[in-house]
C-alpha cells in the first residue's frame, strides 16, 4: 500500500489498490477513504466502456523494419549513384560511418524486440 501512495504522489495520478486473497480473507483497499476508492474505480470503469469500441493498437513488427528500410535506401541510392560520385572521399567516409552507426542502433533495437 505504501508503494501505491508513493506512485500516486510521484505521478500525480489516481491510484487504487484492491487486495483480495479469497472468500474468507479480508479485502484491503487503498486509499482508505472508501468514497475516493469508489470514485477511482468508477473512473476506471467509465474509461473501459469509453474505449471498448475503439480499435486496438496495432503492434509494429520491428523485425522486418530494418530490412525494408535498407531495401528502400538501396532503391533510392541506385537512382542517386551519380550524386554520390560527386562526394569527396572524406565525405563518403563520413556518410559511411553515419550509416553504420544507424544500422548498429537498428540491429540493437531489433535484438531487443525480436
Amino acid at each position: 500500500m505504501r508503494k501505491a501512495a508513493h506512485l500516486a504522489k510521484l505521478c500525480k495520478a489516481q491510484v487504487c489498490v484492491v487486495v483480495y486473497n479469497g472468500p474468507n480473507a479480508k479485502v484491503k483497499v487503498w486509499p482508505e477513504d472508501q468514497d475516493m476508492a469508489k470514485a477511482i474505480i468508477c473512473s476506471y470503469k467509465e474509461a473501459v466502456l469509453k474505449y471498448k469500441g475503439m480499435p486496438k493498437i496495432q503492434k509494429v513488427n520491428l523485425c522486418g523494419l530494418g530490412e525494408r528500410m535498407i531495401k528502400e535506401l538501396q532503391q533510392k541510392m541506385g537512382a542517386d549513384d551519380k550524386e554520390l560520385d560527386k562526394l569527396s572521399g572524406e565525405s563518403l567516409i563520413s556518410l559511411s560511418t553515419f550509416l553504420e552507426s544507424k544500422l548498429q542502433k537498428l540491429d540493437d533495437t531489433k535484438k531487443t524486440y525480436c
